[in-house]
């Protein structure tokens, strides 16, 4: 038997996503996200965990959805990335699955371009495109969004 690998999966709008269970910190309710003037257009801003401050992307603007009002039923799930946390903006969560290697296309194989998708897994008929958080954010916007947490 191959090796698997555990994903949450959430959702924006009809599509599902997934994140690697190993990079999540937590998942929160949502909460006021303050606006980070300066930062990347998909920052909708920041938010203060324990302590720490967390800056959290709209998933929906990074991907080329239309962005939407947040609502109180929205999550926040809050990961890893290698210079930071970051909070991820997800209409919900629907727990974590589990996959087979073998189950997970490399969306490199699919389309390049995308450098913060890296596969694509199956269930019941419905693609979960993989979020790369180890590319999620380019050199460039490390150091515009790094400028813009100066300021706070």
């Amino acid at each position: 038997m191959g090796n698997t690998t555990n994903l949450i999966v959430f959702r924006i709008d009809e599509l599902r996503f997934a994140v690697s269970l190993e990079k999540v910190l937590k998942v929160i309710a949502v909460v006021e996200i303050t606006p980070l003037p300066e930062a990347p257009i998909f920052i909708r801003g920041i938010i203060n965990m324990e302590g720490r401050i967390i800056p959290v992307a709209d998933l929906r603007m990074r991907v080329g959805i239309a962005e939407k009002t947040i609502r109180l039923t929205d999550q926040i799930i809050v990961a890893s990335t290698p210079n930071r946390f970051i909070g991820l903006l997800v209409d919900s969560t629907e727990g974590i699955k589990s996959f087979l290697e073998s189950e997970i296309i490399p969306y490199g194989e699919v389309m390049p371009s995308l450098k913060h998708i890296n596969g694509i897994a199956k269930i019941t008929g419905d693609i979960i495109y993989i979020t790369n958080l180890d590319e999620f954010l380019s050199l460039e916007e490390e150091i515009i969004l790094d400028n813009a947490l100066k300021s706070v």
